[in-house]
């Protein structure tokens, strides 16, 4: 396997808060050890706050202290003063490497409730973080809470000497955001990362990038940089993504309330495209266009729901759709350079050098600290805590968990917020089947605890609620809140069961925060066992419902969920994330390894590329086989008089719908699907190769086919978009 050798350990890079590299900062005083929950008060400052500046600073200050001013007078009772000398020490987080330990001091203001302030430094170093964090659930947090804050000013001071100052637009519930005086440095090599075994292997060969004979020519991925909203400054928090993604800005918007089209000046918005609109009072709200190609006046995928917009104010902005942070109103596969075991980005890093591999660790380390800031809300600690969620901690916590299928439990309504008639869309309700996996390389590269953390809430997230809501049944849970009913064991814990994908991106999440949590954690975070808990409850229920199933839907047509459909697309981002958990070995407790499952449906991508099923090789693509589509259906449960029996009966009925256009003849190895996405084979292609890795007894027959028809057949005439590097497993 060929991967890059660069030597990274002392590189430092530009902050994303607008820090000079290299800028000092001064030494920071002891602060109060273990305290009481003590609050700063009401206590005023006055220092005033500007746009986002710094300053090294100077002298031999006694203490850190951050101040919060609301211009507008609400929250009333301000200035908040959060002193680190009024904070409790709440524990320290040492990486892995041993490369720093981190403490957390914990400040509260009275005056301004579930909001809190994080100091965390480094010992034996001036290395600084300060966290700013708004929600958090249980405790005195009433049920469905919703505390979105108004523009403020935040200044950070040492010894009464400012560090930093930001103003921000506004701060939403469950979201947080940083100050850092310089970010990690990376501390792993890309060739560690596979040696060390975070990831199954990958090369450039596999990811079409060398070595490679045909016509794939992949391009580089346009990195993250700046924000044109205010110069050439980086992006700062409750703004969108920044950089490239900006196609129009500052453009005049022309909309009415209830409105399903809008027309701007000043530039064109292309189908597809996500077009944000910055209201009056600076939120966002985020929509996708299903316009034409250069439209000036193009529909949006739904109603404008907020009263009124202010229309000489607005400002609109399109994005392009693969470098967004979410994909509210997307799909899951093709194109999107994020979806995946790791985003392309990420892959870029790992399998390029020089200015193409720095450019791609800018925009990996901006996508990880954009989502791990305010990423679908999702950052609520627990109250009593501090930390994320442990559902399996008690009845009341596990309750939450199973009363969360109509998003109104204590933890559920806490979450699932309507601000002002719609959903913090630039950010929010992000379904687990399109959660991208944007923590998990940064955090290995750098240890960066903020990105560990972020990895659990996402498993809170997942876990505790998904915007399809979540299925209480198994083991009579909705009856049985205590979860002693659960049936594979007590309280347990799975992801939305009706896709795919969903099981297997949910077993991906669990998986990354086990392997970059703490064995003996601070109070902040949650351990090592916690997730190798929610491991086992995992593949246990795999086995219980699905590898164990007497459906057809399983025993013929391997397919790894209850639902009553057959995405080959899908089942490979299932078994990508069960060879990934095999590989990193997250344990699975009394249950099954990840690989006897993954041996199991792998058996799916066998039977449509060997040839000898009854399906034809050259179309393996199969996808959209529901019922209601009025096809026959696959289970044998569900329709017991109707139902397919073999790969023979499918082709028999199917063919003709894969099997078509101009190259519906060419020999082997061409791909017959004139209508199929080649860039779906090689998902599939992916999965194949990540399975033989981990040693699946028909995966090297299935990647040799898969490599042939891929070669062949891409990217023109069929699929003439880029190769993606995040499909580059080797099978090494």
């Amino acid at each position: 396997m060929e991967k890059t050798k660069t030597s990274m350990m002392t590189r430092r890079h530009t902050l994303l808060l607008g820090i000079a590299a290299g800028a000092t900062l001064p030494a920071i005083a002891a602060c109060k050890p273990q305290g009481s929950s003590t609050s700063g008060g009401g206590a005023t400052n006055s220092t005033s706050a500007a746009n986002a500046t710094s300053s090294g600073g100077a002298g031999s200050p006694t203490g850190l202290v951050a101040t919060i001013t609301f211009p507008g007078g609400n929250p009333a009772g301000g200035p908040f003063v959060f002193d680190i000398a009024a904070g409790n020490d709440i524990g320290s987080y040492t990486s892995f490497a041993g490369s720093f330990t981190q403490r957390c001091i914990r400040v509260r203001n009275a005056g301004l409730g579930n909001f809190f302030v994080d100091f965390r430094t480094d010992v034996g170093s001036n290395r600084l973080e300060v966290v700013f964090w708004n929600g958090e659930v249980f405790g005195q947090v009433p049920s469905g809470h919703v505390n979105d804050l108004p523009a403020y000013d935040c200044v950070i001071s040492n010894n009464g000497s400012t560090i930093y100052s930001l103003s921000l637009p506004f701060h939403y519930w469950g979201c947080r955001w940083r100050y850092q005086s310089s970010r990690r440095p990376v501390i792993r090599t890309s060739d560690q990362i596979f040696l060390q075994n975070w990831l199954p292997p990958m090369s450039r060969q596999a990811a079409r990038l060398e070595g490679y004979q045909g016509i794939i020519v992949p391009i580089p991925i346009p990195p993250l940089t700046n924000n044109p909203l205010t110069g050439n400054a980086p992006w700062t928090p409750f703004d969108p993504p920044n950089g490239k993604i900006y196609k129009d800005l500052a453009l005049a918007v022309n909309v009415a309330a209830g409105a399903t089209s809008i027309t701007v000046s000043g530039g064109t918005v292309d189908r597809n495209d996500r077009v944000s609109i910055r209201l009056a009072n600076g939120h966002w709200q985020t929509f996708l266009s299903l316009g034409l190609d250069g439209d000036t006046t193009f529909a949006v995928d739904k109603p404008f729901s907020f009263a009124a917009f202010a229309g000489t104010a607005a400002k609109v902005i399109t994005m392009d759709m693969g470098l967004l942070m979410n994909n509210d109103g997307g799909g899951g596969g093709p194109g999107r350079p994020e979806i995946g075991i790791i985003t392309d980005s990420q892959a870029e890093y790992l399998l390029t050098t020089g200015a193409r591999q720095a450019a791609a660790l800018d925009t990996i380390m901006a996508q990880a600290e954009m989502c791990a800031s305010q990423w679908n809300s999702m950052f609520l600690p627990d109250s009593v805590t501090g930390a994320p969620v442990n559902y399996k901690q008690d009845a009341v916590r596990y309750a939450s968990y199973t009363r969360n299928s109509i998003g109104n439990g204590p933890y559920g309504g806490s979450y699932y917020l309507i601000r002002g008639g719609a959903i913090n869309t630039l950010w929010n309700n992000n379904a687990t089947e399109h959660m991208a996996n944007y923590f998990y390389v940064p955090y290995a590269l750098t240890e960066d605890s903020y990105f560990a953390e972020a990895m659990q809430f996402a498993v809170q997230w997942d876990k505790g609620i998904d915007a399809y809501h979540k299925e209480t049944d198994f083991g009579n849970l909705a009856a049985d809140p205590t979860g002693n009913s659960g049936i594979v064991g007590p309280r347990p814990l799975w992801s939305y069961q009706a896709e795919p994908r969903n099981i297997g991106w949910g077993v991906r999440n669990t998986a990354s925060a086990w392997n970059s949590a703490p064995e003996n954690p601070p109070s902040w975070m949650l351990g090592k066992g916690y997730f190798a808990s929610i491991g086992q409850d995992e593949a246990k229920i795999i086995d219980i419902t699905l590898t164990k199933s007497t459906d057809t839907l399983q025993t013929v047509f391997r397919n790894p969920c209850t639902g009553d459909l057959v995405q080959v697309f899908e089942t490979s981002y299932f078994l990508l994330s069960l060879a990934f958990a095999q590989w990193i070995g997250h344990p699975t407790g009394t249950g099954p390894q990840w690989k006897t499952p993954l041996v199991y449906f792998f058996d799916q991508i066998t039977q449509l590329t060997n040839g000898t099923s009854g399906w034809n090789r050259q179309c393996p693509q199969i996808t959209n086989e529901d019922p209601s589509t009025g096809v026959a259906a696959f289970s044998s449960i569900k329709n017991p008089a109707g139902h397919y029996r073999n790969w023979s009966e499918v082709w028999a009925a199917r063919g003709a719908a894969y099997q078509s256009g101009p190259y519906a003849n060419d020999p082997e190895p061409r791909c017959q699907q004139f209508a199929s996405s080649v860039q779906n084979i090689s998902i599939m292609l992916a999965a194949a190769m990540a399975a033989k890795s981990c040693g699946v007894p028909d995966a090297t027959t299935a990647c040799d086919w898969l490599n042939r028809l891929v070669d062949d057949s891409y990217p023109a005439p069929l699929f003439s978009v880029q190769y993606e590097m995040k499909w580059g497993f080797s099978g090494t």
